[in-house]
């Protein structure tokens, strides 16, 4: 997973796309709203996957995003993507759960 900040998004009916800029990259990322989506815990308690519900809340300038790096036609595009809150905040559910104690033989 890749973390960037919004950088410019065009929230107009028939636009909703933008830019993300990653540190140390000089290039921006482009990102469409259709792609965002929401982080969940996988069945194994221990993986974050990307859902296929779509966002309802559109991100704004200076948003921190999560995203997996796509090849498009005009270069790379973040998809699937989600706001970095949503993805940390399973991040940390995932560390506070207990280990199962292991038996060793």
């Amino acid at each position: 997973m890749e973390v960037g900040k919004v950088h410019w998004f065009d929230s107009r009916d028939g636009k909703r796309f933008g830019f993300i800029n990653v540190r140390g990259e000089e290039k921006e990322i482009f990102f469409h709203f259709n792609d965002g989506c929401y982080p969940e815990i996988g069945r194994d308690g221990k993986n974050i996957f990307f859902t296929e519900e779509a966002l309802k809340k559109e991100p704004r300038n200076g948003n921190r995003i999560v995203f997996l790096r796509a090849n498009a036609k005009r270069g790379p595009k973040a998809c699937p993507w989600c706001f970095a809150e949503d993805y940390e905040r399973l991040e940390k559910q995932i560390a506070n759960r207990p280990t199962m104690p292991t038996t060793e033989k």
